[in-house]
């Protein structure tokens, strides 16, 4: 098996991203999934992989030992057979609606409607208005 440095390393020199992988160092973890320094890092990686479907994407990172679970966009998820089956992601007035994958004496559970977050920035006036407002009180 190999290790995180071996399939990090391989994947980095098959992207041509080797100065990349060299300023890494051993801190790999950091720069995946949630971590640390994934804002950082994922220009890189984002360029790496630009000419890739996500399909070969996927394919490239797991032929290196690597984990990759891809993200679905909305229509995907509507339409998955999982999704389907269970009946947790469908429309509701050309609104796309998710609610927990389980029923309860056959009822659907805790539906929520998905909404655009706003944004960056959007509420930043007010949040400074509230601070200089608290300073002065």
């Amino acid at each position: 098996m190999s290790t995180l440095d071996d399939w990090t390393d391989a994947l980095c020199a098959e992207l041509g991203l080797d100065a990349f992988a060299d300023s890494v160092g051993d801190g790999w973890f950091s720069t995946i999934g949630m971590e640390d320094r994934i804002d950082w890092a994922r220009p890189h990686y984002e360029r790496g992989l630009a000419g890739f479907t996500r399909a070969e994407a996927v394919a490239l990172i797991r032929r290196h030992g690597g984990w990759s679970v891809p993200f679905q966009s909305p229509p995907e998820v509507l339409t998955h057979p999982q999704a389907r089956l269970y009946a947790s992601a469908f429309l509701a007035d050309g609104q796309a609606q998710v609610r927990l994958p389980w029923r309860i004496d056959n009822a659907p559970q805790a539906t929520h409607s998905c909404a655009i977050a706003p944004p960056v920035g959007a509420h930043t006036r007010e949040v400074l208005a509230a601070l200089a407002a608290e300073e002065v009180s």
